[in-house]
């Protein structure tokens, strides 16, 4: 049991380190779409 919960942390842990950054780009392109809509 102890090494499925490992196993299943170490997988949680690939994602989230994978997944935030590609979050924070997409905000980034979001907001600046935003602003073209916006501003022009």
């Amino acid at each position: 049991m102890n090494a499925i919960a490992k196993a299943i942390d170490t997988l949680n842990e690939l994602f989230g380190r994978v997944i935030a950054p590609l979050i924070a780009v997409i905000t980034l392109v979001v907001l600046y779409d935003i602003a073209l809509r916006l501003f022009t």
